[in-house]
């Protein structure tokens, strides 16, 4: 039986929970501004460049001419995320990228690029292109990936901008991929694109989807447990539905489909992440797998 999205949270994020604001009578407004700046002052001091030359490492600036994957991470950060679930999401992925069979996976192809994007009602570019071709390769950027904290203001889920900024940051790059890959969490639909119609914003995510598609990237989306009276089109009765019918590449389009994987049917983000890396790394697809049709 699937756990509620309350459970879900829970088990896996009790040790990540990031303290909030709370405001009482007693706090002057100017202690609640401080407070706020100095959140700001955090987010903007993570420097994944600086903490790689800091370990003694190149991962940001090595030069390469052929990588047999080029990864990136697209997490939804919007308000929906609460802080407890944006840590879900970040320790997950370092956790993934620790784990054996992920490492594994990287260096059976002699290594890859990964990178890590943010959407809400904006794009935030977190961590740039990093060559990962050594176990402290991986380690390191685990520890970047850690190191990360959520915007103190975020809006609705754009998840349609993020998706074409990734697909630029794909297009600009000193190397040659043999596979793109763009790996998609999120708890919502986006709620931003095309003046906030959700089908129509619907559409202009699919439309992005096709044009990845057609610049050789491919999109695998991980739906996080979401708030069942979130909006959604419709057009679909629930997340992993808006997924499959509008975030996953299709098949027909000339890349290898995507696939969908539901972290609350797996069980944690984590373990569900895991999977998903090491699928994509090595590009294999889930078993039982079913493409999806291009819509009509």
């Amino acid at each position: 039986m699937k756990s509620s999205r309350r459970d879900f949270i829970a088990k896996t994020a009790a040790c990540f929970v990031a303290p909030v604001l709370i405001t009482t009578p007693a706090q002057s407004r100017e202690t609640i501004e401080d407070r706020i700046e100095d959140m700001w002052r955090n987010y903007y001091a993570f420097d994944p460049l600086s903490l790689a030359e800091d370990a003694g490492s190149d991962i940001f600036t090595r030069q390469v001419s052929f990588l047999g994957v080029d990864l990136k991470c697209l997490i939804d950060t919007s308000t929906s995320i609460k802080e407890n679930e944006y840590h879900i999401q970040r320790h997950g992925i370092a956790q993934s990228l620790r784990s054996e069979q992920v490492k594994d996976a990287i260096l059976s192809q002699g290594g890859i690029a990964f990178s890590l994007s943010e959407f809400e009602g904006s794009v935030h570019r977190r961590i740039p292109h990093a060559i990962l071709q050594s176990e402290s390769d991986i380690n390191l950027i685990a520890d970047i990936t850690d190191a990360m904290i959520p915007r103190p203001i975020r809006t609705a889920t754009g998840m349609a901008f993020g998706i074409a900024a990734c697909r630029e940051d794909f297009n600009h790059q000193r190397f040659f991929a043999d596979r793109k890959v763009m790996d998609i969490s999120g708890d919502g639909a986006d709620n931003v694109a095309a003046l906030g119609l959700l089908e129509n914003a619907a559409l202009s995510v699919r439309r992005e989807v096709a044009t990845c598609a057609r610049q050789g990237i491919v999109c695998n989306g991980l739906v996080m447990p979401h708030d069942p009276e979130a909006e959604l089109p419709s057009t679909v009765s629930s997340l992993p539905e808006y997924y499959r019918n509008y975030v996953i590449t299709p098949k027909g389009l000339g890349v290898e489909p995507g696939f969908l994987i539901d972290a609350n049917a797996v069980g944690s983000f984590e373990e569900a992440m895991a999977e998903k890396l090491m699928l994509e790394i090595i590009g294999e697809l889930p078993r039982n797998f079913v493409p999806r049709a291009i819509p009509a």
